[in-house]
């Protein structure tokens, strides 16, 4: 049971972090198109330019500290994905699916809000999420196998 709740910490724990960076991506995503927008700019001015600037500096900072954090979801689902594959029990499929609904949901939601302020669309917002959608796919789908087998041989491996 002690490792059940150590798993769970863990666990929330590294949502948190993937959560930050979604959530800074997204607000920088907001305030980009709120208000450092080119509109009524002059294209070519110093002041297109400046604005520009300042555009690609919150986006780079926004794709940095978004993609590290990221970075340390994957690494540590990764590591739990594998502690669970070698020392894990067999438990309900509902606490394998629920706190990946959990993330890919919410997330989801942000590039949906983002995509009602930004000209831009919707496909900014995904494609930096897209890869770590699919990861975290190949991570349920090997959780829910090795669950599957785990009660189809009825003990531990």
């Amino acid at each position: 049971m002690k490792e059940k709740k150590g798993y769970r910490i863990a666990w929330w724990l590294l949502a948190a972090v993937f959560f930050t960076g979604v959530l800074v991506y997204s607000a920088s995503q907001v305030v980009l198109n709120a208000a450092f927008s080119l509109d009524g700019l002059v294209s070519g001015s110093e002041e297109f330019w400046a604005m520009t600037d300042k555009r690609f500096a919150l986006l780079d900072f926004s794709d940095r500290f978004s993609g590290f954090c990221s970075t340390v979801y994957v690494i540590g689902d990764a590591v739990l994905t594998r502690n669970f594959i070698l020392k894990g029990e067999a438990m309900p499929y509902k606490q394998i699916l629920y706190p990946y609904a959990i993330l890919v949901l919410p997330s989801a939601a942000a590039g949906l809000l983002i995509s009602a302020f930004a000209r831009a669309g919707i496909g900014n917002f995904y494609a930096a999420y897209f890869g770590i959608w699919i990861l975290l796919t190949v991570f349920l789908m090997v959780r829910l196998i090795a669950n599957f087998l785990r009660c189809r041989r009825g003990k531990d491996w």
